[in-house]
């Protein structure tokens, strides 16, 4: 085996060892508070750093050069975050077989990781059965991510915070629209115009 191949190899588990200490001791941490609102933001701080190791970690895994399958990493950050959430939620996933670049798959992936980790936290207050469904399309011109909780709803777009700020610079840094709807549930859709 070339020495380049063992160092990256090398270097990619070492990367991941670390960022999983981080999402742990963020875990740790989040549990010791008391205070709800401290506890909110390490939590959020934990999803954003597992979503970035589970990039990471599938950007480690594929060929050289070639595109990311969107759809195999939002099935990832998905699992991943509902199940750091600790919350019985159905989670239904429609998702296109779509390649996009590292670069896009990254950002894309983090506004997926920020629109579910804001679900989970305020939608399911007092409801019964909770369900949150990704769906990922494509068309000629268009990539389409909507994801709809059934939660209680609210008035949109959502109160300013860290997450809606971030899913804003990331969605305006790709040039694509985005929309939120919160007279059924709340209804996040993200269009972008790309080369697929």
């Amino acid at each position: 085996m070339p020495d380049a191949l063992l160092v990256a190899r090398e270097t990619h588990h070492r990367v991941k060892n670390h960022l999983q200490n981080v999402a742990s001791f963020l875990g740790l941490e989040a549990r010791r508070m008391a205070d709800p609102q401290v506890r909110a933001i390490l939590e959020d701080s934990r999803n954003r750093v597992v979503t970035i190791a589970l990039l990471q970690d599938l950007l480690a895994r594929r060929p050289a050069d070639s595109l990311v399958r969107l759809d195999l990493l939002f099935e990832k950050i998905a699992r991943a975050v509902v199940s750091l959430a600790c919350l019985a939620v159905s989670l239904e996933l429609d998702l296109d077989e779509i390649t996009v670049s590292e670069e896009v798959a990254a950002r894309i992936g983090q506004i997926l990781s920020e629109v579910l980790t804001n679900s989970l936290r305020h939608a399911f207050v007092g409801r019964p059965e909770p369900r949150i469904s990704v769906t990922l399309r494509r068309d000629a011109t268009e990539l389409r991510l909507e994801v709809q909780d059934n939660g209680g709803g609210c008035p949109c777009p959502p109160t300013p915070s860290l997450g809606v700020h971030l899913i804003e610079e990331i969605a305006a840094g790709l040039a694509a629209s985005i929309q939120w709807d919160g007279s059924n549930g709340v209804r996040f859709t993200m269009c972008l115009t790309i080369k697929l």
